[in-house]
């Protein structure tokens, strides 16, 4: 985890698009007004990396995965 360091605003604002509860990565996507760019996707695993958000991993009825974020210290 990185400590103390400052977000960037894409940073804060993919914190902010799930704050109060679980997104996936579309739905950050939406929020955002962007595409699901790989770019995206791994600033948002960079994020969970650095202990800013948390990951969940789900499957679809088909057995595809989805990811779930929420930023860390909410409640659920």
């Amino acid at each position: 985890m990185t400590k103390n360091r400052a977000l960037s605003e894409r940073e804060l604002a993919i914190r902010d698009c799930v704050w109060s509860d679980w997104g996936t990565r579309l739905s950050i996507a939406k929020d955002l007004g962007l595409s699901k760019h790989p770019a995206l996707m791994r600033l948002i695993e960079a994020m969970v990396r650095d202990g800013i958000l948390e990951r969940h991993l789900s499957e679809t009825n088909k057995g595809t995965p989805v990811f779930y974020y929420r930023a860390k210290g909410t409640q659920e």
